[in-house]
């Protein structure tokens, strides 16, 4: 453990890179929704297809209510002084998030696909659910949890984004059936991709300067759940994969995309053991947890690097004999993991 001393120093440290970095790179512009031109939208829902329609209308209840997170955010920088992600949510998190919601909904209302049942109902149902993650987070967890965030939303909106690409093109034009949507994507992903790089440069710093944190890192991670489950907790758990799978999320991309910095990071036994110990919190019941024998291995995992190296091959080996073919129902993040097994060189290339 670092003396307190060396642990001030390294504090300054992080937050004069940080400042740095906020001061080179200004905040993006915040939506205005009064760009768009609402009359260009399609009002044929079989165009877009009802699972694009479904997640727009998800992802504009999940953003429509961005100042719990914040309050958390600011809590965990309170709690490692980090005056830094104070003055990231504050000027750029916040600001912008906040516009992410409007533009989603004045697209599905004028589409005509939502006007009976996207109701100020749904929208005080996610204002009124507590906003439970992060309750005792750190700096160095929050913006672990905000990396992993922000990189699945915005993989999710770049799936929605080519689903919409790829299927509904006027080919005699040479343009897309809904110029609206598609430049809503092109706006919200622009930031959600700004606010994963932020995320992704604050743990690269932080454990460049305090690697006694790393501990801090993996417990993030195997601690981690999407908004949505808090957000909208009587829903079906699972909706949101659900809707991945049928617009075309690209799991193995985004895999090794968490995969390459868990590792570069985290090395292979951080990996492991974040995979193992991800399992054992996230399985619906012990009876059902087939990773219990990784997850009870554990505790000799920090003294034995090499086994969680061993699970994590293993498990890639014994998951196809789980019987459970419809896959939507099976935890997301167990499908990410699993292809941390596959230990290729691509995977110790850092994403930028």
């Amino acid at each position: 453990m670092p003396s307190l001393l060396a642990i001030n120093k390294s504090d300054r440290a992080i937050n004069d890179e940080m400042q740095d970095f906020l001061n080179r790179y200004p905040p993006l512009p915040r939506i205005d929704v009064r760009k768009y031109d609402f009359d260009r939208v399609c009002t044929d829902p079989e165009v877009l297809g009802i699972y694009a329609l479904r997640s727009e209308w998800f992802a504009a209840l999940i953003e429509s209510n961005p100042s719990p997170p914040a309050e958390r955010l600011h809590e965990s920088a309170e709690r490692s002084k980090a005056s830094w992600l104070h003055r990231f949510v504050d000027d750029t998190w916040l600001p912008q998030e906040s516009t992410h919601s409007e533009p989603f909904q004045m697209h599905l209302l004028h589409s005509g696909f939502a006007k009976n049942w996207f109701t100020k109902d749904w929208e005080d149902y996610v204002r009124q659910q507590e906003f439970t993650i992060g309750k005792d987070y750190t700096a160095m967890m929050a913006v672990t949890y905000g990396w992993l965030q922000e990189l699945l939303t915005l993989r999710f909106y770049q799936a929605l984004f080519s689903h919409i690409r790829n299927t509904n093109v006027v080919v005699n034009e040479g343009r897309y059936k809904d110029p609206v949507l598609t430049q809503i994507l092109i706006d919200i992903g622009k930031q959600e991709n700004f606010h994963r790089h932020f995320y992704l440069t604050a743990m690269r710093t932080t454990l460049k300067h305090r690697p006694d944190l790393k501990e801090e890192f993996i417990e993030a991670l195997t601690k981690f759940d999407m908004p949505h489950i808090v957000m909208l907790p009587d829903c079906e758990r699972y909706s949101a994969g659900k809707f991945a799978k049928h617009i075309g999320f690209d799991t193995k991309r985004t895999a090794s995309d968490i995969a390459s910095v868990v590792l570069e990071l985290g090395g292979y036994e951080g990996m492991g053991r974040a995979a193992m110990l991800y399992s054992a919190n996230h399985m619906p019941s012990p009876k059902d947890n087939v990773y219990a024998p990784f997850a009870l291995a554990m505790p000799m995992a920090a003294k034995v690097p090499l086994l969680p190296l061993v699970a994590g091959i293993a498990l890639k080996a014994y998951l196809p004999f789980i019987k459970n073919p419809d896959m939507s129902k099976e935890p997301f993040l167990y499908r990410l993991f699993d292809w941390f097994g596959k230990l290729d060189a691509s995977h110790s290339k850092p994403q930028n």
